[in-house]
């Protein structure tokens, strides 16, 4: 009808993790840091009507004579400040190209790498800052920091009474557990703990990556079994007997993907063959490393550094 105002449908409210509760206990945050940097990130080279003719401008600050790009790194400090209220270990997972470590420190200088790239300049002088600083980085030539997530919350897990990990990446959300957080870096965007993961994800617990191997994932080109979608796992899970009508999960299925697979009475061979090949490509990568978060953080580092970068709001962090 003319005239007629249509009604928004109101967003529903973000879920978040009352960090705040944890004060008093053992805390660990494991930090994704491509996915905290990517979504803090404005490029100083947007092309004209880009966001429909809205620009947004980045920070940025002279450093050394030169003028260069901070959101990202602001982005990622600015995490000390977002976790001010709870005392609280911190372990940061980087990715790394093969090659890439030898490239930072070789370009290292004056606490700036410079590798003529606007973001990744940007990553790996966090990496050498942070690094410096005392805290745990970690990085392996070859390995995404997916890996190091994983590898971090499995090796502490039984050490602290909370480990919040602060990643975008759903298919980290295995990891989701009695003690183990899943938060979004984004403030209007939803955390996941053991109590919302079936409505967040939309699958039983501890089922994402089975079903990204099934189903697929456009987001990132994961094609699954043909043709099998979201009504069809459900029914795989019912008929499998993992879990019960009532999405109770009858036995474990974190870990057991690949066993799982092949032994389904009602899965083809051909549909085993293309599940299989989506979860070699989705499943975290073991790593050797030593995750261990270190204590020993040189404050006034940080000081300086945030200095450098003209991040005077973030000071008192590390000033106390």
């Amino acid at each position: 009808m003319a005239g007629t105002a249509v009604k928004k449908k109101a967003k529903k409210q973000a879920y978040k993790v009352d960090v705040k509760s944890w004060n008093g206990q053992e805390n660990l945050l494991v930090i994704d840091v491509s996915a905290v940097m990517r979504s803090n990130f404005i490029s100083m080279h947007q092309e004209f009507g880009a966001n429909f003719g809205a620009r947004r401008e980045p920070m940025t600050y002279e450093v050394n004579g030169e003028i260069v790009n901070t959101s990202a790194i602001y982005g990622l400090m600015r995490l000390f400040q977002k976790y001010k209220s709870v005392e609280t270990d911190y372990i940061f997972c980087f990715d790394t190209p093969n090659n890439m470590l030898k490239a930072i420190d070789k370009n290292y200088k004056a606490g700036r790498v410079k590798m003529d790239n606007e973001y990744f300049d940007q990553v790996n002088t966090v990496y050498k800052i942070l690094q410096e600083a005392g805290y745990t980085v970690l990085a392996k030539d070859g390995f995404e920091a997916d890996h190091m997530v994983v590898e971090a919350v499995n090796q502490n897990k039984r050490l602290y009474d909370n480990i919040g990990v602060v990643t975008n990446d759903r298919d980290l959300s295995h990891l989701v557990g009695d003690n183990t957080y899943w938060l979004h870096p984004l403030v209007k965007e939803s955390d996941i703990s053991f109590d919302t993961y079936v409505e967040a994800l939309e699958c039983p617990y501890n089922s994402i990556l089975l079903k990204k191997c099934m189903v697929g994932d456009k987001s990132d080109k994961i094609v699954g079994i043909f043709r099998f979608g979201e009504v069809a796992f459900q029914k795989f899970l019912k008929e499998e007997h993992l879990v019960a009508e009532d999405c109770e999960v009858l036995r474990p299925i974190r870990g057991h993907e690949r066993e799982i697979i092949l032994q389904a009475e009602t899965l083809s061979d051909d549909k085993k063959g293309q599940a299989l090949h989506a979860l070699d490509l989705i499943l975290p990568l073991p790593v050797q490393i030593d995750a261990r978060a270190n204590r020993e953080i040189n404050k006034l580092f940080m000081v300086s550094a945030l200095k450098r970068y003209g991040m005077s709001s973030l000071l008192t962090l590390f000033q106390s």
